[in-house]
């Protein structure tokens, strides 16, 4: 019979794909006494996610393979996020699948057994009564605690009596949780040093170690988090821990170290592959930040966790490439953002994306040199946030409109949007990603502000130089300006001018011509194109190159 296992008055819930043995755990759990009115089944995620909504189920029988949509990972990291599961629920694990990874996947959702397929049922008859023994004992204060009620935690415990050796150390493992999320650090510790050699050592170290982080006594955390990585089922939370560590020191090349091998041992938990993406960000590698993004994205399809903003960063971090990396690969980085576009488009609705694609948009017209579709669409951004004034922009989302007001040289906006981009950052809950993040849009602010700054410089020295007639000398400053990935029309249409006059002894009329031409294209569909300074400028090297590609016969604007 169940009694002594979990409560019959509750339902329980098998989750299996296969017909076969949701019917077999049926029969099993009828056998040991179990309602057949109380025993419900879905066969994928989303009809789990459905039930559990509704019921309050005392038992729960997870498969892995749920078939092509969310795996049984996948559904228990939502249960537990979006607390649909009660806080005393057992949940076993019953899959055919061993291997290593899903293996300790499932273990860092802390599920309460493991069992192998086929199950038969002496084994279940055996194994349920010791899996639910623990959340049996302890279930009144699983649900204390799991309404965040802590001092309510706190006092339970202090007020109650278990027998069992390993219910106690359980228990005062959450009273220690508790002191910690009060903050009584001290207090914490001093509950978890008394629980040291028992058998939720690994656990018991983890615990310490964070509270040593909280008191930023680093050193600490990380010997204390080295203690766990010999256990192969808690390595990877140690290795986050460590990460997080070192992310709070600046210390990203070490931190990213440390989120590689959490991710080696268990790559299943998303939020490692965001911390991977923000130490890439922080050491300002964006091709491999990007990489890892799109990692995030491999693991996260089918889960709750996949997101738009998953892609809508992406397409962010391809045009910081496209703005700092070598000029001959901007179109190159700018097409790749077409396919970002086109990605979302396809997989999300518009209401999901439309404000970011703005300031996307609005971006890629500025490295395509055309300000006024730049404008447009930075003005485009700024209708809908009055259309919607109710619209709570991500994270990303705060970052880019800082990067777009930049680009459209809105100074005031920039700042304003910089302030709140920073304190976006500030209230991620990743600690670790926070730290990445908040390097990484500090580093973009320097790398804009400092070359805007040098840009206003080369322009007054570059006039100065044509005021007084030393052309030479300005065409050599404004060549190494669009050596160093200028995005500045100014600048290019005075190169033109520049030639025209006259330019180093030492240039040939080849380079001459390579330089007209690099500064034709990064003009073509600008206003500046249709100057009657650009025009003139064109017609001249033209003759003076004996180059006809060079010369221009559109209309000039007035």
């Amino acid at each position: 019979m169940l009694s002594g296992t979990v409560d019959s008055s509750r339902p329980v819930l098998i989750v299996d794909d296969s017909p076969m043995y949701r019917t077999a755990a049926k029969g099993m759990l009828q056998r040991l006494g179990y309602p057949i009115q109380r025993i419900d089944f879905a066969q994928d995620a989303s009809e789990a996610i459905d039930k559990c909504r509704v019921k309050n189920y005392a038992l729960v029988l997870f498969d892995y393979n749920l078939g092509k949509k969310a795996n049984g990972y996948q559904l228990i990291d939502e249960l537990q996020h979006k607390q649909l599961l009660s806080p005393d629920c057992v949940n076993i694990i019953v899959t055919g699948d061993g291997t290593p990874e899903v293996v300790r996947g499932f273990m860092e959702l802390e599920p309460d057994g493991y069992l192998l397929k086929p199950l038969n049922y002496a084994t279940l008859q055996k194994r349920l009564p010791q899996f639910s023994a623990k959340k049996r004992a302890l279930s009144d204060v699983l649900t204390i605690f799991g309404n965040k009620n802590y001092q309510g935690a706190i006092e339970y415990i202090d007020q109650s009596f278990f027998a069992d050796e390993e219910v106690i150390v359980r228990s005062q493992l959450i009273k220690a949780k508790s002191l910690a999320a009060l903050e009584k650090y001290d207090e914490a510790r001093n509950v978890l040093i008394n629980l040291k050699g028992s058998n939720e050592n690994s656990a018991v170290h983890l615990e310490l170690a964070r509270i040593a982080f909280h008191q930023r006594q680093y050193k600490q955390s990380l010997f204390l988090a080295s203690q766990v990585k010999k256990d192969p089922l808690r390595s990877a939370q140690a290795s986050d821990i460590s990460a997080e560590t070192y992310a709070a020191q600046h210390q990203f090349d070490l931190a990213l170290e440390e989120i590689e091998s959490a991710i080696a041992v268990s790559p299943k938990h998303i939020q490692r592959h965001e911390v991977r993406v923000a130490m890439r960000l922080a050491l300002f590698d964006l091709a491999d930040a990007l990489n890892s993004l799109k990692a995030l994205q491999a693991e996260s399809r089918n889960s709750f966790r996949s997101s738009v903003d998953d892609y809508l960063f992406a397409a962010s971090i391809q045009l910081d490439l496209a703005r700092f990396d070598a000029v001959n690969l901007r179109e190159t980085h700018v097409a790749t953002v077409a396919k970002w576009i086109e990605q979302w488009r396809q997989n999300y609705t518009r209401e999901q994306y439309k404000g970011f694609e703005f300031l996307i948009l609005c971006r890629i017209f500025k490295l395509k040199n055309d300000a006024q579709k730049a404008r447009f669409y930075y003005e485009k951004y700024q209708e809908f946030r009055q259309e919607e004034p109710l619209h709570q922009p991500s994270v990303y989302e705060t970052m880019e409109l800082a990067k777009a007001s930049f680009a459209v040289y809105e100074h005031d906006a920039y700042k304003h949007a910089s302030t709140l981009a920073v304190q976006a950052i500030s209230d991620h809950p990743n600690i670790a990603a926070q730290h990445g993040y908040m390097s990484y849009f500090q580093q973009y602010r320097t790398k804009i502000e400092q070359g805007y700054s040098q840009l206003l410089k080369i322009k007054e020295r570059s006039r100065h130089y044509v005021a007084n007639q030393h052309f030479d000398k300005a065409a050599i400053l404004l060549s190494k300006a669009l050596k160093a990935n200028t995005i500045d029309n100014d600048l290019y249409l005075l190169m033109l001018e520049v030639l025209t006059r006259s330019w180093p002894p030492a240039w040939s009329k080849v380079q001459v011509a390579k330089i007209a031409k690099i500064c034709k294209e990064h003009l073509r569909g600008s206003p500046h194109a249709k100057t009657k300074a650009y025009f003139n400028a064109c017609d001249t090297l033209a003759s003076q190159l004996d180059m006809k590609e060079l010369k221009e016969a559109n209309t000039i604007s007035s």
